[in-house]
């Protein structure tokens, strides 16, 4: 049980484990966070972000999702974060 535990530790610290498909996706696709693509599904299936839109992202670090909307409200929307 003490060896699986500081297995455990271990591969928090080391990177590699880490850092999933998700993170490395984002990091890829130029995103400050892999959360964004939860927000992706949502907007897919709601389509919440419209031209012209007003976004308010409380709690916003690393600031992923505003990277999301900001094409899709376009530079009539209005997108603010706050952490």
């Amino acid at each position: 049980m003490e060896l699986e535990r500081n297995v455990a530790k271990h591969r928090l610290r080391d990177r590699k484990f880490r850092h999933d498909a998700a993170y490395r996706r984002a990091k890829k696709e130029q995103y400050a966070g892999r959360a964004v693509y939860k927000l992706e599904e949502i907007d897919a299936k709601f389509h919440l972000f419209k031209p012209g839109g007003r976004v308010l992202d409380l709690g916003c670090w690393p600031g992923s999702w505003l990277q999301f909307v900001a094409p899709k409200i376009g530079p009539q929307g209005l997108g603010v974060g706050v952490d």
